[in-house]
């Protein structure tokens, strides 16, 4: 069956007037905020906190998984039939989107921000699932397909991978090495022009 993300609006428009980042950080309380960078105008960057680190950090695993039909199915399975699971605040979510790799990556986030496994563990967690719930009540209105999630998360990329400190360097973590390039840390015309660009090849249509 057809999607049908919104009745009157193209889903291009849809999809951009959505900032998945901004929308989950309010829901955790606004932690994370810019400073001044002393290099330059176009670099962001942030105050090294552990949300931080871990909203990006749950976000870009989301759009990892759903960049790969198969986990974009599997999204959609967890988003339409573990709704109630998904509320639960003690929901797994982050084992759901990281898989064998969660260790690893607590531990990275952990180390950057100078906190214990269990509070970089819970912090992604709880990220991951409030990232999730902005699916669900973005996009789970009605029939919708896997690839509407991917072209969801697709036009999240950019504005995610501003906000996800380099100093991670996740990409290799998540299989994507694209994910460290410098200039997804950059605001400005043209590197989001850049970015545009690098969404139109992005491995999600994969």
């Amino acid at each position: 069956m057809a999607s049908k993300l919104n009745n009157h609006d193209n889903p291009k428009n849809y999809f951009m007037a959505i900032n998945l980042f901004d929308r989950v950080n309010n829901m955790m309380g606004a932690p994370v905020t810019k400073k001044e960078s002393p290099v330059s105008s176009t670099k962001v960057e942030y105050e090294k906190t552990l949300p931080g680190a871990a909203i990006p950090t749950a976000l870009a695993g989301i759009f990892e998984l759903a960049s790969s039909a198969d986990g974009a199915n599997k999204i959609l399975d967890h988003l339409v039939n573990h709704r109630g699971d998904i509320e639960n605040a003690n929901s797994p979510c982050i084992d759901f989107t990281f898989g064998t790799t969660v260790d690893d990556v607590v531990n990275k986030v952990a180390n950057y921000s100078g906190t214990t496994y269990a509070d970089a563990h819970s912090t992604i967690n709880d990220a991951a699932r409030n990232g999730y719930r902005v699916l669900i009540q973005e996009l789970v209105k009605e029939t919708i397909k896997p690839e509407d999630i991917t072209k969801y998360m697709v036009s999240q990329r950019h504005s995610i991978l501003t906000h996800l400190p380099a100093e991670l360097q996740m990409g290799h973590l998540l299989g994507d090495e694209t994910i460290d390039d410098v200039s997804n840390k950059m605001e400005g015309p043209i590197s989001n022009l850049m970015h545009k660009l690098g969404g139109s090849f992005s491995k999600s249509a994969k």
